[in-house]
């Protein structure tokens, strides 16, 4: 993040924000995966995309491949409301590049992630949306 311009010569202050290749959401991933191509994020309301939400420290139970279970999300003791937006902490960000424990094909090839149960508790849970610091987007 760095200024573009700056008060003294420009007269406005606006800052610019340089982001590694594919940093974001897969929001609008009905429109690259299907032919809905009302999947794009302009189509979706705010409120669905806002709201309160809650960080779950999953970490401790994260290895190779591990599956994410509702049980190991649950036993974070967070207080998950229904309606939150859930991102889930899995440690996995400290395999990425220029991290100490630096390994791409790890990061990118061994992630975790949860398995079908763990989305049906979600969905029963009404959670909006959700995320976690895996390189491969997990966001339905």
């Amino acid at each position: 993040m760095y200024y573009a311009q700056n008060l003294q010569t420009q007269m406005i202050v606006a800052q610019r924000i340089d982001t590694a290749l594919h940093v974001g959401t897969h929001f609008d991933g009905a429109m690259h995966a299907t032919d809905n191509r009302k999947g794009d994020m302009a189509s979706l309301p705010l409120d669905y995309l806002c709201n309160c939400g809650v960080v779950v420290d999953i970490s401790k139970h994260m290895h190779d491949w591990a599956v994410i279970t509702p049980q190991m999300i649950e036993s974070s003791g967070a207080d998950i409301r229904e309606g939150d937006i859930l991102i889930l902490h899995t440690g996995w960000h400290k395999h990425y590049e220029g991290q100490p424990q630096q390994d791409l094909v790890k990061y990118f090839c061994y992630h975790p992630g949860p398995n079908l149960d763990t989305l049906h508790w979600m969905l029963q849970k009404k959670i909006k949306w959700w995320g976690s610091d895996v390189g491969p987007a997990t966001t339905p």
